[in-house]
């Protein structure tokens, strides 16, 4: 019984303590910059801004995007980095798992290009956001075809949904040292100009 006490009053405790454990963040992610670099090749950047004076230190991340899938028409999309385009202060943030495909559902088919998470590096090693302009560059993503793309627009979209096969963007901070995923305390906007490709 004595045990059960204690039990419920540290509960209490990490509950009343929660909300400044788990501050709120601030943040806009922005999609801009896109181009077609070649007639198979499509490129855009990704920023993050701090929309506060405090310090934002990144833990982690993984984007999930819909696109048109008419644009690849038989085609494969490979999708990567270009090279030194990002301005992470610590490049083992930047994922690597990529994957880009086509999801049938009912209402008919969409597109998804998956950005991978890596381990988080631990508090102290994370990427520091900047809250000047645009931000910091997470990078600019290449997305190639092995064939010339059709005429359509790419319509690239944030997608936060995970049924269905799609794959859902999640932003991770460390606040208080902790690992917290504030993907809803986010904006996510986007600036493409989207082109006939």
């Amino acid at each position: 019984m004595k045990y059960k006490f204690w039990l419920v009053i540290i509960i209490l405790l990490m509950g009343f303590r929660s909300p400044d454990i788990f501050a709120q963040v601030n943040y806009t992610f922005t999609l801009a910059n896109d181009s077609l670099a070649a007639p198979n090749v499509y490129e855009f950047d990704i920023y993050m801004l701090n929309n506060d004076t405090s310090e934002f230190q990144l833990a982690g991340f993984n984007f999930g995007f819909l696109f048109n899938p008419e644009v690849k028409d038989t085609g494969t999309i490979k999708v990567s980095w270009v090279p030194n385009s990002s301005q992470l202060e610590n490049l083992a943030q930047l994922p690597r798992n990529f994957k880009a495909s086509v999801v049938k559902r009912d209402s008919g088919d969409f597109g998804i290009i998956i950005v991978g998470p890596r381990i988080p590096p631990g508090h102290g090693n994370g990427s520091i956001i900047s809250n000047k302009g645009m931000g910091t560059k997470v990078g600019r993503l290449r997305l190639t075809c092995n064939t010339n793309y059709n005429s359509a627009r790419m319509n690239i979209k944030w997608n936060f949904g995970k049924t269905n096969g799609l794959y859902p963007t999640t932003i991770a901070a460390y606040i208080k040292n902790w690992n917290t995923n504030v993907t809803a305390m986010g904006k996510y906007e986007s600036k493409l100009v989207n082109p006939v490709l």
